[in-house]
């Protein structure tokens, strides 16, 4: 008789660990809470299944979750992947920063002579890869983990870490930044015995130097210059990417691996699109699109790493951010403030008790519309949206956003004469 497992999750990683399954001669159920799946289970179901897989979205308070809570057959899409995977894993994680550290990471690795390929959080779920023919005893897997992704580690074995950041984010899932932290510790407990950690110097904001040894964590120094050889026009020469070349770096030497070409890799490296780079660029008016940016930490790097006048444009949806916060840490590297969304009535109020110059609008049309007119007449001036919240009151994605603000503010600037 088959063994059945029940996937929940009817997304990109639930399908994919479902068709994993299925070619193993598992029978799958998917259950979703969306139309045209099933969308009820219960604790008579239990019974029927194998094994149960999440996909990262399910919370730990979700009642399917909470029913399994205790099942010992409960997997991740990453964890079940992870079983079926013959070669090295390595795994990125951090608040900001683990998508350009994981694909620097592979670029490095293939510069020494390694099979590597990426997966995870960074688009491509582990699980695809492992049904690929990327999948032997000589290949490294460079996967992306985020925090969702590390509540559930059961079957996750690594042989490498890296850990960027860490700053606030997710207050919507987590009960505290405590709370938050301890679900990207856990990775800590999936390393073998002979496992490279090495983690930024930023982590000490949050805990000490002796800690982080006393987990056989290797702390590398992130703010340290370039080489003469890395190009000016290089994107690591700018904060936050500078620290994410010197971790990437760090790690690889901590590997026992070095490479005289990586300056070049440094030299050659393009960001992520909707990942901080100006767009547009004429008679001192500068445009950053930042779409990525979910929370204040990729905020405060975007604006640290722009010189002169700033207007920018922020909102979205919070995830139970402190506004307060959020307005006192941005109001010093701003001179102008454009809010919009679900958000941005109340992050506007936040500005204005610091009497800092705010105006909100409910839709981001209508912020960048303002963002257009308020940089005329002005010799040197910079829009950034770097919008430091979700994306989902107005967009199904970041990406979808990040193509949004684009179409519009080059429409904006046909239509005033400045293309």
């Amino acid at each position: 008789m088959k063994k059945c497992i029940a996937v929940f999750g009817a997304g990109l990683s639930g399908q994919s660990v479902a068709n994993l399954a299925r070619s193993e001669g598992y029978s799958v159920t998917v259950f979703d809470e969306k139309d045209g799946y099933r969308n009820h289970f219960s604790q008579s179901d239990v019974g029927s299944f194998d094994a149960f897989i999440f996909s990262p979205g399910f919370s730990k308070n979700h009642q399917w979750r909470v029913l399994l809570s205790l099942n010992n057959s409960l997997y991740g899409e990453l964890g079940y992947a992870a079983e079926r995977w013959q070669g090295k894993i390595i795994g990125v994680t951090g608040t900001n920063g683990k998508t350009t550290v994981t694909r620097l990471l592979e670029t490095m690795l293939r510069a020494c002579g390694k099979e590597a390929f990426v997966a995870g959080n960074i688009g491509r779920p582990f699980s695809e890869l492992v049904s690929s023919q990327a999948n032997h005893k000589n290949a490294i897997a460079v996967c992306e983990i985020s925090s969702f992704q590390a509540e559930i580690t059961k079957g996750l074995s690594l042989d490498g870490l890296i850990w960027t950041n860490f700053a606030e984010d997710h207050m919507d899932r987590y009960e505290n930044m405590t709370d938050y932290f301890e679900s990207k510790f856990a990775l800590f407990a999936c390393l073998k015995e002979s496992s490279t950690v090495c983690v930024s110097e930023e982590l000490l904001d949050f805990k000490e130097a002796s800690f982080w040894k006393s987990h056989g964590a290797k702390l590398v120094k992130v703010d340290q210059s370039l080489p003469e050889s890395v190009e000016v026009s290089s994107v690591f020469h700018s904060y936050p990417h500078l620290f994410n070349y010197n971790l990437a770096c760090g790690f690889i030497e901590a590997l026992g691996m070095k490479d005289e070409d990586f300056d070049s890799i440094a030299n050659d490296f393009k960001l992520d699109a909707h990942r901080l780079s100006i767009i547009f660029e004429k008679e001192g008016l500068k445009i950053w699109e930042d779409s990525k940016s979910t929370n204040l930490h990729s905020v405060l790097g975007a604006l640290k790493a722009i010189e002169g006048s700033v207007i920018w444009i922020g909102g979205g949806t919070s995830k139970n951010t402190d506004l307060s916060k959020f307005a006192n840490r941005v109001a010093p590297l701003v001179d102008r403030v454009i809010v919009y969304g679900a958000v941005g009535e109340a992050l506007n109020e936040a500005f204005l008790s610091l009497e800092k110059r705010s105006i909100y609008y409910e839709q981001l049309v209508d912020a960048i519309r303002e963002s257009v007119q308020l940089s005329r007449g002005k010799k040197s001036v910079n829009i950034v949206f770097s919008p430091g919240f979700a994306s989902f009151d107005q967009f199904d994605s970041y990406q979808e956003r990040g193509k949004f603000f684009q179409k519009t503010i080059f429409s904006l600037l046909k239509e005033s004469g400045s293309l």
